[in-house]
């Protein structure tokens, strides 16, 4: 009796730590650069400068070996005097055409002239290496002018992933 219970315990562990090899949480941060090249928005009645939009733009991401892959966003905004909530899509394109989707929810704050952005960021889905990927992190930033055309956009993350 004392056999049949150890030998599915046993096994239960050396399952758990075969999976947790292949599991391990990993780290990725890269810089992003991209100019927004549409900007759609409406000011509101309620507050002085309450502006509501939605922007996008294209860029490169810079990793930490100085490899650059191509990057498309596109956010929604609800700012007043340049300060407010956003969430934000990124879709990173390796060069090996694999992908990577981010989603980023948070704030700028600042004022129009000077906006600064932090973020939670939630890795939504992948494909190619990344088909599996899931991950979170934190995401700051700052765009030296009004959201406009050719506007740039410099962007720094931080991620914890897996693989699974």
């Amino acid at each position: 009796m004392k056999n049949n219970i150890l030998f599915p315990v046993i096994l239960f562990f050396v399952f758990l730590s075969f999976n947790s090899v292949y599991s391990q949480t990993e780290k990725m941060r890269f810089s992003m650069k991209y100019s927004i090249t549409r900007n759609s928005f409406e000011f509101l009645n309620d507050f002085s400068k309450h502006k509501m939009g939605v922007a996008s733009g294209s860029g490169v991401i810079f990793d930490k070996d100085g490899i650059t892959s191509n990057v498309n966003a596109g956010f929604v905004y609800d700012y007043i005097n340049g300060s407010g909530n956003f969430i934000g899509n990124y879709l990173i394109t390796f060069i090996d055409s694999s992908r990577i989707f981010i989603k980023a929810e948070g704030n700028s704050y600042g004022d129009e002239n000077n906006p600064l952005f932090a973020a939670d960021l939630k890795i939504t889905g992948g494909t190619g290496i990344y088909l599996k990927i899931k991950g979170i992190g934190k995401m700051t930033g700052d765009r030296k002018k009004l959201i406009e055309e050719n506007s740039v956009v410099n962007l720094n993350f931080e991620i914890e992933y897996v693989l699974e």
